[in-house]
C-alpha cells in the first residue's frame, strides 16, 4: 500500500515538473514574440520567428525528461521490482530452476 502511495506521489511530482516546464517554454515563446512585435513584426510573424529561434519544442521536452532522470537506472529499478514481485507470487519456479542448475 505504501509502495502505491510512493509511486503515485512520484508520478504527481513528475507531472508537476512537466507542466511547469511546458509553462516555462510557453512563457519564453510569448516573451520572445512580444519583443519581436516591439521591433515591428506582425503578431503572426513574431510568433513564428520566436518558435524558429527557440527550436523544436518536443526536442526540448525530451531533453528535459532525459536530464531529469537517469533512464537506464530507472529501467533497472523497474526490472528488479518486477523480478521480486514474480518471486513473491510464484517462489516454486525459481527454486526449481536453481536446484536444476546445481
Amino acid at each position: 500500500m505504501e509502495d502505491r502511495a510512493a509511486r503515485r506521489s512520484s508520478h504527481v511530482q513528475t507531472q508537476t515538473k512537466r507542466k511547469r516546464f511546458c509553462r516555462e517554454i510557453k512563457s519564453h515563446l510569448e516573451l520572445e514574440a512580444d519583443e519581436l512585435q516591439c521591433e515591428g513584426f506582425s503578431e503572426d510573424e513574431a510568433r513564428r520567428r520566436a518558435r524558429v529561434e527557440f527550436g523544436n519544442v518536443q526536442t526540448a521536452q525530451e531533453r528535459f525528461y532525459l536530464n531529469s532522470r537517469v533512464v537506464w537506472f530507472d529501467n533497472l529499478l523497474r526490472d528488479i521490482k518486477f523480478a521480486i514481485r514474480q518471486l513473491v507470487r510464484n517462489p516454486g519456479l525459481p527454486s526449481l530452476q536453481f536446484s536444476c542448475l546445481l
